[in-house]
């Protein structure tokens, strides 16, 4: 063989082991690339998704915060934790039990049960009298659920945990906090009603 000869096969060598290097690396790239998602869809997807679930998220959020209001009706009661000037009052709620049987039953055995078909709603009250002498909550205020069409419940006569009744008269910038109790047809309850006895009312979300 030639000296030509020998270099013309050792450029051949070199094109044919350049060529496989130039493929291998080819195919570890394609394989990579499958494996992160060939086209990168599947990357593409799980940041839709999360982007889907945030905007849920949000919407929800909007959706909640545009239900409340400035308690005067129903459909836009105050949210919780808000508080109401109602008479010489200022109002806010504190726990609200739905279905308190159970638990009224067991402060004191004369407690009845509710009649087939109803439930026991408890409400706590926290009132701040901002009247000049004294003032009751339980005798100046009064209270019920809304069912999604009316206002509904009467007062049983029994006794609650840390009755509402007990408290008596409040000082001038005192505040006392109570539960009352009311009974009402079983149902999904979201809000409640307080007002003066013979003035008007605020609807409040339950927490």
């Amino acid at each position: 063989m030639t000296q030509l000869d020998e270099m013309v096969s050792g450029a051949k060598r070199l094109l044919v082991v350049g060529g496989v290097g130039l493929f291998a690396a080819f195919g570890l790239a394609a394989c990579g690339a499958e494996e992160d998602g060939g086209d990168g869809s599947a990357g593409t997807s799980e940041s839709t998704a999360a982007e889907e679930t945030e905007a849920a998220e949000d919407a929800a959020g909007d959706a909640a915060a545009a239900s409340y209001g400035d308690g005067t009706a129903p459909e836009a009661p105050l949210e919780p934790g808000a508080s109401a000037e109602i008479g010489d009052w200022s109002v806010a709620l504190g726990e609200v039990v739905v279905d308190a049987a159970d638990v009224i039953a067991e402060v004191d055995p004369t407690n009845t049960a509710p009649a087939e078909g109803n439930i026991f709603i408890m409400i706590e009250l926290q009132a701040t009298y901002n009247g000049a002498d004294a003032g009751d909550p339980y005798m100046d205020l009064a209270w019920s659920a809304w069912d999604g069409s009316a206002d509904v419940g009467e007062e049983p006569f029994l006794l609650a945990p840390e009755d509402l009744s007990l408290v008596g008269n409040v000082a001038s910038g005192e505040t006392a906090s109570g539960n009352v109790v009311i009974e009402a047809p079983e149902g999904d309850y979201s809000t409640v009603a307080v007002g003066e006895l013979m003035g008007d009312q605020f609807y409040f979300a339950i927490g």
